[in-house]
């Protein structure tokens, strides 16, 4: 859920022309006697690559904490030291439906790193954290927030908070009644328009408009030519006619795009890319060129016949480089990153209504790999990419509504999946302890931020069916030949579907001992005894990851089990099915899982 909002008084719109901006000089950015603040926006900069600078050490994760909101929803988090304690903290803000759908107590929360609150600051509607800023320069961060809605509430706000308490610096009310759509949903992009020595905020509201607002006081230094729909995505900045000064992008709903002169809110070019534009641009040199292009998403409008696809265009004027339609209904934002190791850019990218994962070649869009979500049947929220486990290679985290799933950047191979109910914002990377390794954040629709850490003891110590055909000739246990033991004998029972409930120790030996002829379902069954037995002896986590390439697309070992199971109890499955199954199962029993 990318969000953010605005639009001026009525009073202060009609006295200024349409693209009206302070004039220029040095154009320098804000100096300051404190140590800087580097801020910290969405996407991870002006570029909105997605690009995570921090790396984790996650094979498995765990919540390292969670902070329940009583919401319907949170909003994709923040992390800075906003109250410059030399202490990480985390914002975030909230979304309600239901009974508290309309104008309503909502609010923005600054937590500690260990997760405690630490103020909490009253908005009027469904809230987004949009940046982290110290706009003077002066040693002070700035929370922007703010609100954005497909309807008419009489007025949205952007909010500029003080970082130390939650206070008020100034609002900016966005309202418009034409349709009903008011405030915003995006982001801003951070810029010095007028040479105060302050940064300035350019945001996408939903009235039509891009505006600049003076990070001073939110008076509108410039506003842009109409566009002929609501804009509810975040703009992105780059240098894109190579003038030497920052360009931005407004994209709206119809699919009208413009690259606009930062400094004045001029048109540079615009193209019209095909209605429903509800995703974020990302700007690289994704062709390799030596010039930036423009990954556009485009979601399509089924219901007017018009198509989706992922568009990348030309920064200097929105020609089309490549379009590729294999995957047409995106509400998400794309990460770029080098997928196929050619270094080039290339786009990781998603199907939203068929909840699939998919990476692009940058230089001609064509289709890398495409990876089902399992369990859900609807995927959104902006793709982060990052090395996730500290392996030198890089993941990208895709939200789901089933969770957060990690996914090899290189391949599409699933690494994890954390179990969630709707995960539609950007997760976020940041160290909140201190040990080097970054945290995962991400707000959920159970109306709570999560926060994971890599989970410490995985077990994974497995015996070969030769150690586990031993055990059943153990009359007198110790501790590194327990037996047989009964208690996981009834878990074997109790889980699996292959094997009888109560399970024997004679039964289970049985099938230990394997078969005398070339049966391949009881040498199936066999392996799949000892991968049973090791898991619930305690020496397998079913968490413990896995990487067996092409014998199956299990990520961890419970997921293995699952699957051979379903192919020992398939009757449709052939020899070479269950040789499958057999493989999979010696694999992992005897260590070799990647």
């Amino acid at each position: 859920m990318m969000w953010v909002v605005a639009i001026a008084s009525l009073s202060l719109l009609a006295s200024l022309p349409a693209a009206w901006a302070a004039p220029r000089s040095s154009h320098a950015p804000p100096v300051s006697a404190v140590a800087p603040f580097s801020p910290v926006t969405p996407r991870y900069g002006e570029l909105r690559t997605g690009v995570a600078p921090a790396s984790s050490n996650i094979e498995v994760p765990t919540q390292l904490w969670e902070y329940p909101t009583g919401s319907t929803a949170v909003t994709s988090p923040l992390v800075g030291d906003i109250d410059r304690d030399g202490s990480p903290d985390v914002v975030i803000g909230e979304v309600r439906s239901g009974l508290a759908a309309g104008p309503a107590s909502r609010w923005v929360y600054a937590l500690n790193a260990d997760g405690t609150l630490k103020w909490k600051a009253p908005a009027n509607y469904d809230v987004g954290v949009r940046a982290l800023v110290d706009l003077a320069g002066d040693g002070s961060v700035e929370v922007i927030a703010s609100e954005g809605c497909h309807c008419a509430l009489g007025g949205l706000n952007v909010y500029v908070l003080n970082g130390a308490d939650g206070s008020a610096v100034w609002t900016y009310t966005n309202v418009y009644w034409g349709m009903g759509h008011e405030g915003t949903f995006s982001s801003p992009s951070l810029l010095d328009v007028n040479d105060d020595g302050t940064l300035d905020l350019i945001f996408s509201m939903m009235d039509r408009y891009v505006r600049a607002l003076d990070g001073r006081n939110g008076a509108v230094l410039w506003r842009s030519d109409e566009f002929s729909h609501y804009l509810r995505t975040t703009g992105a900045m780059a240098d894109l006619d190579r003038d030497g000064d920052p360009d931005v992008t407004g994209w709206a709903e119809s699919g009208m795009f413009r690259a606009l002169d930062a400094y004045t809110g001029a048109t540079l070019w615009e193209r019209d890319y095909g209605c429903n534009a509800p995703t974020t641009p990302a700007i690289g040199d994704v062709d390799g060129d030596g010039t930036l292009e423009i990954a556009v998403p485009v979601a399509g409008c089924p219901w007017l016949g018009e198509p989706g696809g992922t568009f990348v265009v030309n920064g200097e004027d929105g020609s089309v480089v490549w379009i590729n339609r294999a995957y047409d209904y995106s509400y998400r934002s794309p990460a770029l990153t080098d997928v196929d190791g050619d270094g080039r850019l290339d786009l990781i990218d998603g199907d939203s209504d068929s909840a699939v994962a998919v990476a692009y070649r940058g230089r001609d869009g064509a289709v890398l790999w495409a990876t089902p979500l399992a369990g859900s049947a609807w995927a959104s929220g902006p793709l982060v990419v990052a090395d996730i486990d500290g392996d030198g290679q890089t993941e990208a985290l895709a939200g789901s509504d089933a969770g957060l799933v990690a996914l090899e950047a290189a391949t599409g191979r699933i690494e994890w999946v954390y179990p969630m109910v709707r995960v539609r914002g950007e997760a976020w990377l940041a160290d909140l302890n201190g040990d080097g390794n970054a945290e995962i954040l991400f707000g959920a629709g159970d109306g709570a931020l999560h926060v994971l850490t890599a989970r410490e003891g995985v077990a994974f110590s497995p015996r070969t069916i030769g150690y586990w055909r031993y055990q059943c000739r153990v009359l007198d246990p110790r501790e590194d030949h327990p037996g047989i033991r009964e208690d996981w004998l009834a878990a074997i029972g109790s889980r699996s579907a292959v094997f009888p409930a109560p399970l024997t120790k004679a039964q289970a030996c049985a099938t230990l001992a394997g078969p005398r002829g070339d049966d391949m379902l009881a040498r199936a069954r066999q392996q799949l005894m000892a991968l049973w037995l090791n898991v619930v002896s305690g020496l397998v986590d079913e968490d413990a990851p896995i990487d067996l390439g092409s014998l199956t697309s299990a990520w961890n070992v419970g997921q293995a089990l699952a699957g051979i199971e379903d192919i020992l109890l398939t009757p449709t499955s052939t020899r070479a099915d269950w040789e499958r199954a057999k493989t999979i199962a010696d694999r992992i029993n005897n260590g070799m899982v990647g």
